[in-house]
Parts: C-alpha cells; sequence; structure tokens
C-alpha cells in the first residue's frame, strides 16, 4: 500500500522535494470479495465482487483465484463504478509472477474499464484495454493505479488499445506509478493521451515509474497519441528524482509531454523523453517532447536526478509557445544527448523552441547543476522566435556534459529570429555548425559574460 504526502507546493522557479512514496505495513482489517471466475455477472464474478464491495462501508479487498494462470474477463456491459474504497488486486491470481495475468477486456462493454470514485483506492496486476477509456478517477482522491498493462495485451508486446485514452485523471492526489519495476504501469497503444491529467481538480498527483509509450521492455514503440496531457491540471509531479521515479515516455505519435488550458505549477522531471529504456538509443515521441503553452511550469530541476534526458523527437526537444507560456523554467536537462551526455541523440528539429509569443521564461540558472546541456540537435540548440526577454543562463551548447569534446548543434547555439528582447549569460557555447549565437531581425538582445569556443557571433 502506498501513502503520499505533500511537503510543499511547488513554484515556478523551483522544483519542489516529491512527494514520499513508501511502503507502509497495512494493518487495516478488509473484508475481501474473491473472483472465482470469468463470468459476466453472479457469484464469483468481477462484477458481483465490486456491488458487494460497494455495498459494504469501510475499505475492502478484491482478490482473484480464477484457477490459475492467464485469464479474460469480458464484461457484456459497463462494470459497476467503485463508489467505496476498495483494493483491486490481480497479483493474487495464482501463476501471477513478473506480468499481469488477469485481463479485462472491453470489445462488448465499451465505455470506461473502470470508473474509480469513491477514493483511497487501489488497482494492481490488471491488463485493461479495447474500452473506450482504459480507467477514469474522478471525485475522491488519495487512489493508487500501479502494475498494470493499459492498453496493451497480456504480453505487453502488442497493442490491444483503448480507443480513447488510457488513463484519465480527475481527482487529486493520486499516484500513477510506484516504486520499482513491479510498480510500474506500461501505459501504451492507446488512440489518443496515454495518461490526461484533465481540470483543475487534478492536482497534487504524482506519475512516476511508467512506461508510456513503448512495449513492457521499453525497447519499442506502441504508440498513444500523445504521452500524457495535463489540460487545466495544476501542482502535479511527471517524474520525480533517478531511476525509482523516472518515467519512460517514447515512441508516442504526437508529443511526449503536452501542457496546456491553463495547466500552472507542474514539475516534469527525472523522465526519459524519446529514448529507449537504457537512455543509449533514439526512440522518439512523433512530434515534441514537451509541448507547454502555460505558465509557471518546471521542466527538470538542479537537484541531481530531477533533469530530464529529451533526445531523438521528431520536432524539437521542448517546446514553449504563445504569449500565455511566461515565467516556466527548464533547468538541469539534457537535450539533444544520450542518458551519458556524451553522445548525440538529437532532436530534429531544434532542442528548445521558445516561439510565438512566449516570454519571460528562463532556460538555465546560477545555481550550480541549473543548467541545461543542449548538443548534438539537428537544427540550432535554442530557438527563439516572435518572443522576447527569456533569459537564457548558465547553459552548455556544442559540447558534451563535461565539456571535454565536441557535441554540435546543426546551426547556431542560440538563434533569435523576429525577436524583442533576451539575455544570454553565463553559457559556455562552441562548436556549433553555424554561430554561437546568431540576432536575425531581433532587437535588445543583451550579451552578458559567456564563453565561446570556435564560434563567433553573428548580428551583433
Amino acid at each position: 500500500m502506498f501513502t503520499q504526502r505533500t511537503k510543499s507546493k511547488l513554484k515556478s522557479k523551483s522544483v519542489q522535494e516529491l512527494p514520499l512514496i513508501e511502503t507502509v505495513e497495512d494493518r487495516t482489517l478488509f473484508t475481501t470479495y474473491m473472483v472465482t471466475n470469468i463470468n459476466d455477472s453472479g457469484d464469483g464474478s468481477l462484477r458481483a465482487a465490486i456491488t458487494a464491495a460497494n455495498k459494504h462501508g469501510g475499505k475492502d479487498r478484491i482478490n482473484f483465484a480464477i484457477g490459475s494462470g492467464n485469464k479474460t474477463i469480458t464484461p457484456l456491459t459497463q462494470l459497476p463504478q467503485l463508489t467505496d474504497s476498495v483494493a483491486i488486486d490481480a497479483t493474487t491470481q495464482p501463476g501471477h509472477k513478473k506480468k499481469p495475468i488477469i485481463e479485462i477486456n472491453g470489445t462488448k462493454a465499451g465505455g470506461y474499464g473502470l470508473v474509480i470514485r469513491g477514493g483511497h483506492s487501489e488497482v494492481t496486476g490488471l491488463v485493461i484495454n479495447h474500452f473506450s477509456s482504459g480507467i477514469l478517477i474522478m471525485d475522491g482522491g488519495y487512489n493508487t493505479v500501479a502494475g498494470n498493462y493499459i492498453g496493451t495485451d497480456m504480453s505487453g508486446y502488442h497493442v490491444a488499445g483503448n480507443s480513447d485514452k488510457g488513463i484519465i485523471v480527475q481527482s487529486p492526489y493520486n499516484l500513477i506509478g510506484g516504486a520499482g519495476k513491479f510498480g510500474r504501469n506500461v501505459i501504451s497503444g492507446n488512440a489518443k493521451n496515454g495518461i490526461q491529467l484533465y481540470t483543475a481538480a487534478a492536482k497534487g498527483n504524482i506519475v512516476a515509474s511508467n512506461f508510456i509509450g513503448t512495449d513492457a521492455d521499453g525497447t519499442h514503440a506502441l504508440a498513444n497519441g500523445s504521452g500524457i496531457g495535463v489540460t487545466g491540471a495544476s501542482s502535479n509531479v511527471i517524474g520525480g528524482r533517478g531511476l525509482s521515479q523516472r518515467n519512460l515516455i517514447s515512441g508516442n505519435s504526437y508529443d511526449g509531454v503536452v501542457v496546456n488550458n491553463g495547466a500552472k505549477h507542474n514539475a516534469i522531471s527525472g523522465n526519459y523523453i524519446g529514448l529507449a529504456y537504457s537512455g543509449a538509443s533514439k526512440l522518439g515521441n512523433g512530434n515534441y517532447g514537451v509541448e507547454i503553452s502555460d505558465a509557471s511550469n518546471v521542466v527538470g530541476g538542479a537537484t541531481a536526478g530531477q533533469g530530464n534526458v529529451i533526445s531523438g523527437n521528431s520536432y524539437s526537444g521542448i517546446a514553449l509557445w504563445l504569449s500565455s507560456a511566461h515565467d516556466n523554467v527548464v533547468m538541469g536537462n539534457y537535450i539533444g544527448t544520450d542518458a551519458s551526455g556524451k553522445k548525440a541523440l538529437g532532436n530534429a528539429w531544434s532542442g528548445i523552441d521558445v516561439t510565438s509569443g512566449a516570454t519571460n521564461n528562463t532556460i538555465g540558472g546560477t545555481r550550480p547543476g541549473a543548467g541545461n546541456v543542449i548538443s548534438g540537435n539537428v537544427q540550432s540548440g535554442v530557438k527563439q522566435y516572435l518572443g522576447g526577454n527569456n533569459a537564457y543562463v548558465g547553459n552548455t551548447l556544442g559540447f558534451n556534459a563535461k565539456r571535454t569534446a565536441a557535441l554540435a548543434n546543426g546551426h547556431d547555439g542560440i538563434q533569435f529570429v523576429y525577436t524583442h528582447g533576451g539575455t544570454v549569460t553565463k553559457n559556455y557555447i562552441g562548436n556549433n555548425a553555424a554561430s554561437a549565437v546568431a540576432k536575425i531581425g531581433s532587437s535588445n538582445v543583451v550579451m552578458g559574460k559567456n564563453t565561446i569556443v570556435n564560434d563567433t557571433l553573428y548580428g551583433f
């Protein structure tokens, strides 16, 4: 059983210390309902177990003992909503080892696979596929969804997608994923977003340790539309610090992560976005790695393990765009390299696009560890277009992470195109195919003290 404790709110200029995800001894006395057959209804069915748990006050358990091994439940109509606290634990099925072996197949039922409304519930060890959306979490919060395959078959290697989304979250303080391999969800093959954090009700959620857009090994694409959508939802954490909380968000048809419609104070930290699980090869998303059109979000972090690796994507690694994208911070990331920072994997456009009116964003920072490594991208390291007054501070562009060898961007280190305003200071720039910093049809770009090696300035 996982518990969550929030220590502080997200702030626009830093990443909060993550809420704790810890295993605790469970001393609650549950009533346990057993699923003993694959029937749609009647004694021993999943439908009957949910109905009984809803009627019984307090938290209950639903365990499985359908003979042994892989079993598929095919509801004829949508299952009852979970209106009281319940732990559905399919890892109890005899024969369960490393992968979920109880499948809920929505081919005949449609709708949602599971609707969680009671709060303080858990869903563990299920394969949920062929519904409209796999799981909808609403109303009550503090739920955990861990160790499931959402949108694949039982093997985790083939698409068996839900026709809309994998998981939709419309309530607060939920945990999607969990520490270690067996807490991981594989959320892939869904037609639209793998995970959707939706509306202001979805706050304080943690999405950690999942594979989103890949197979169960993290080596091949099983694309969702986009990996994670954060729509009008604030103060959520995607990822965390280090391997135990890292999401692999790769192989999706559109964006890895998209943040829009008033979503603020979210942190995207410690993830691989556009890479395979090894961190050494590409498994790119079809558009941007991270696309943000809102304010006061953080991508990365200055503390070790909080930086993302964002490479291999078919557009730019990160896009901050529209006038609504202001006061965001991008820090401590590797953008265009492999996880070691030594090898170029590149994003097919720029490392970072700051565009279409985005202002007052900070790329890097003066704190130790806040600078980004932005190298090996096909076009420029950073391109600012039709924006202004963004700050580029303390970054490395055109070198490997240790600044010991060239790792060129394919055009300029930083390029300003038809913009007004911007600050470039304390960066280490060199070896890029064109210029260190280029100014094209732009004004009021302030150059501070930078270290420039083997490059020149253009337009100054």
